[in-house]
């Protein structure tokens, strides 16, 4: 290669078009090596980098007075790394929890950058952090997620500067934070110290977070009332100072204010139980709070998801009534009940989408669902149901009552969990799948998890072969306790019948390895769409 053929070369190696092409196909520890050749590579190489790595920011384990010796202070950090950030915050054994330090050296020149932030503590929510948001801008920053674990409740100091801040920092009952100052003072009549409480002014609003579309808060394993008081004040600052926000999901036990959430389009909403062994009761979901709740963002709302356990073994919770909400198009609720009457057209005028989920592990049926409903719907297209079926008539005619109330439904899944106690329990899985039967599906989807043998297989694909949609629908037989599975002439009779199912498939159940073969021999002689699997000999 002569000079010239060598000046191209390098001229080309330097052209940003030319590396930026070059760079866009390389992945993270490529970029990490490309980055060492020159300031120019490392520059053009970081925003590709930042797109596929995230920093990593923990807290030093350090007591107050002393610095660990083998805290380490990172290097200036490249602005266009900084598009994802970890913060991990664990407390020291000295319960002291601050920012890293060398998150705050960097956080001037990266804040701008930050497109994705991820924080995890395991304490409860301190002053340090809420500073984070009242002085630094974040104006690119998209979605953030806050995980709270182990929360436990500590009033001792957490503030950095011990001559500025001394004394204990609290939530008050309108979840306004103070701190409260002891005072030794010399008295001409006493020598005992006084305590003077100084209660400073409510926490500034936080910077406005103009780009903040996505927040997901999380509250993990409340042992103690009031834990996360801190986090429902820095939740609702959050939700105060970001105008623009379009997706929330929330696992806590606080109900937030969302109000100046104009542009709110999905909410998914867990209610977190605390379980404290010294308290007489436990704490469950507040309906009418969680009623509040959701009437503040009724006008926004387009998709919605709840879901609220109540205490099964002493049950005494409120009806739920979900408020009128005229854009809400999807809706997600688990294991919430009772319901009130309120799916219907004058209420919900724009829903199309509704799942009930969780029913069947509380052994709660058709029934306990749609009692309460008695209007119709006629918008609602798609309609998904998870229940346990409970051998009853009132099924069956609930069953049939769905049908009236949403007539209009063309996407259809229903699982259903059959469990029998004893031989004497004659189903009706029957009648009540013939119930559905009317609706013109364009997608079906029925999923059985079963304790008995062939018993339920027949009387599930009996319900199934009069449906109008047979050939857009699919079947899902799981069972449990491996029972027998017996390949007899009216099992042969019916799988023929519903041969024009999209497909079957069985799971779980015992048969002989001869018996087995026979049946595979039968599936591939009428071309039968059955899949079986994990089966026992």
């Amino acid at each position: 290669m002569d000079n010239m053929d060598m000046h191209a070369s390098t001229k080309a190696l330097m052209n940003p078009l030319v590396l930026n092409l070059v760079f866009s196909y390389m992945d993270a520890p490529t970029l990490k090596s490309a980055r060492s050749v020159c300031t120019l590579w490392a520059d053009l190489g970081a925003a590709f980098l930042g797109e596929q790595v995230t920093v990593t920011f923990r807290t030093e384990h350090c007591c107050r007075k002393k610095t660990s010796k083998s805290s380490k202070e990172l290097a200036s950090l490249h602005p266009k790394l900084a598009r994802s950030i970890l913060l991990i915050m664990f407390p020291s054994p000295c319960g002291w929890v601050s920012l890293p330090k060398n998150l705050t050296t960097n956080l001037p020149q990266i804040s701008n950058h930050i497109v994705i932030l991820d924080v995890m503590m395991i304490s409860k929510f301190i002053p340090t952090l809420e500073q984070m948001w009242r002085t630094h801008h974040f104006p690119n920053l998209g979605l953030l997620t806050l995980t709270v674990i182990l929360i436990k409740v500590d009033h001792r100091d957490t503030s950095e500067d011990e001559d500025d801040n001394s004394g204990h920092f609290i939530v008050d009952e309108d979840n306004h934070g103070h701190f409260a100052h002891s005072i030794d003072q010399d008295d001409e009549e006493s020598d005992d110290a006084v305590e003077i409480v100084v209660v400073a002014p409510k926490i500034p609003q936080f910077l406005t977070l103009p780009n903040l579309r996505s927040l997901k808060i999380v509250v993990r394993e409340q042992n103690e009332n009031g834990q996360d008081d801190g986090i429902s004040s820095i939740c609702q600052r959050l939700l105060n100072s970001a105008p623009n926000i379009l997706h929330v999901d929330i696992d806590a036990s606080f109900y937030p204010d969302f109000t100046p959430c104009e542009k709110l389009k999905v909410l998914s909403y867990t209610f977190v139980q605390y379980f404290d062994d010294w308290a007489e009761a436990d704490e469950f979901v507040d309906t009418s709070e969680l009623a509040g709740m959701l009437d503040t963002c009724r006008n926004s709302l387009s998709g919605l998801s709840l879901s609220c356990p109540h205490d099964w073994e002493n049950f005494a919770p409120g009806t739920f009534v979900l408020p009128s909400s005229p854009t809400l198009m999807v809706m997600h609720i688990e294991e919430m009940y009772p319901l009130g009457n309120f799916l219907h057209r004058v209420n919900l005028p724009n829903l199309t989408h509704v799942t009930f989920s969780g029913y069947n592990r509380n052994c709660m049926g058709l029934t306990h669902i749609f009692k309460n409903f008695d209007l119709p719907h006629e918008r609602i297209t798609s309609l998904t149901v998870e229940v346990f079926y409970t051998y009853v008539e009132a099924d069956v005619e609930t069953a049939a009552k769905i049908v009236r109330l949403f007539p209009s439904v063309k996407k259809f899944r229903l699982k259903l969990t059959i469990c029998v106690d004893n031989d004497e329990d004659e189903p009706n899985v029957t009648e009540m799948l013939q119930s559905f039967a009317t609706w013109d599906l364009t997608s079906g989807s029925v999923e059985i998890e079963s304790d008995k043998d062939t018993t339920d297989v027949m009387a599930v694909l009996r319900g199934l072969v009069v449906w109008k949609a047979l050939s857009r629908t699919a079947v899902n037989f799981e069972a449990t306790g491996s029972p027998t599975f017996v390949l007899d002439d009216e099992m042969e009779e019916i799988l023929l019948y519903c041969r024009s199912l999209r497909w079957i498939k069985m799971s779980g159940f015992q048969m002989e390895e001869e018996d087995r073969d026979r049946f595979e021999e039968f599936i591939d002689e009428h071309a039968l769409q059955i899949s079986l699997l994990n089966w026992v000999n």
